[in-house]
């Protein structure tokens, strides 16, 4: 089998998975396809030349079946009709795990080592989150520029393009710009970060930008993530520290709920409202819909007829499990506790913190996550 020894090839494949999430370009307005994603597909294809040799393994089995489980879903609900938006989930669902099975079989012909990929995974990211901090200062001075800049580079729709928010959240503009959704550069950055903590030899200052960067976005995702992996850093040196980060864990999460009460987190902005809201109809939704689940696009139909304002699932599992239902649920479970598994323990935070960002966010299409899961599976046989 031809070995990939020239490192520029994947140089470029992880620049274009870095920029793919921020670069939302489109020759179409509004198609929800950018070019980025195209250039993408066509360099894998180009790259992937011995088809013959790829492999179907234990992972990709997993979801291969999770893919099956989720269309028989959909059929029972709309009894061979499906709609137009649950037809384009499923499509997209099969386009990540064809870029998971792809990434791992370009991940295994190259002499490139784990570390070695995430060093530049980690250094590309952080130059684009550079760029992201010299927006965030340019908008503080004219933001009308930067909202026009920002919405041309994401013509496509994939984003609800809003540059630097003018309204001042806790006393501060928030860090979004290129990517205008907080929720997915705070997602970005705190994964990055835990990249950056599992490098041995890691660029602090890199790191310490990487930090900032994350606290001025002000996403609770990005801030739920970070903490969860600081704590998995600093609990994990031996069985003691192990079992006291346990019980520490238990005492605040009890202590959370004994302070807080549902009327005060629904109070605090409409974000917290809406992932409640959603949380409490979901809940019902899954109890009265356990085996199959209302469909992937159950939910949006329910919020359209019920005129709600919001249409999504703030959690990737409850929309699995609210829309395909407990079997498809499970074996997505047992993949990401299958790749945990046969990760590197020196990189286990990565995949932590992927499985903790997938608790708040709904979106599975982001394709540096599927190539990173894909990286920490491969690298380690």
């Amino acid at each position: 089998m031809k070995q990939y020894h020239n490192t520029i090839h994947y140089k470029f494949l992880i620049l274009i998975l870095c920029t793919l999430p921020f670069i939302n370009t489109s020759f179409i307005i509004g198609s929800k396809i950018s070019i980025t994603l195209f250039i993408l597909i066509l360099y894998m294809f180009i790259m992937i030349k011995n088809l013959k040799y790829i492999k179907i393994e234990t992972d990709d089995t997993l979801l291969i079946l999770f893919l099956f489980f989720m269309y028989m879903s959909q059929v029972i609900n709309y009894k061979f009709s499906l709609e137009i938006r649950a037809i384009t989930q499923l499509i997209n669902l099969l386009i990540v795990i064809i870029s998971y099975i792809s990434f791992k079989y370009l991940i295994k012909n190259t002499k490139l080592t784990i570390e070695s990929i995430l060093n530049l995974f980690f250094k590309y990211s952080s130059y684009i989150i550079i760029i992201t901090l010299v927006f965030y200062v340019i908008g503080l001075v004219n933001n009308n520029l930067i909202f026009k800049i920002t919405h041309a580079i994401n013509n496509s729709g994939s984003f609800s393009v809003g540059g630097i928010i003018t309204s001042f959240e806790f006393g501060l503009p928030r860090l979004n710009t290129i990517m205008p959704e907080p929720s997915f550069i705070s997602f970005f950055i705190a994964i990055n970060i835990a990249i950056g903590l599992s490098l041995k030899d890691n660029n602090k200052i890199l790191l310490f930008i990487n930090i900032l960067a994350l606290i001025l976005t002000i996403g609770r995702t990005g801030y739920l993530i970070f903490l969860i992996v600081v704590i998995y850093t600093i609990f994990t040196k031996n069985k003691y520290m192990k079992i006291y980060s346990f019980l520490i864990s238990i005492l605040l999460f009890f202590c959370t709920i004994y302070i807080l009460n549902t009327n005060m987190l629904l109070n605090i902005d409409d974000s917290f409202r809406q992932r409640f809201e959603s949380l409490f109809i979901v809940t019902n939704f899954i109890k009265d819909n356990f085996i199959f689940g209302i469909g992937l696009n159950g939910f949006y139909n329910y919020a359209e007829n019920n005129n709600l304002d919001f249409h999504d699932i703030y959690s990737l599992y409850l929309y699995l499990f609210a829309g395909g239902g407990f079997i498809p649920f499970f074996i997505f479970i047992s993949f990401l506790l299958y790749n945990y598994i046969y990760t590197d323990r020196k990189y286990r935070k990565i995949v932590i913190a992927i499985i903790i960002g997938w608790a708040t966010l709904s979106a599975y299409n982001m394709l540096y996550i599927w190539f990173l899961l894909a990286l920490l599976r491969t690298k380690n046989e």
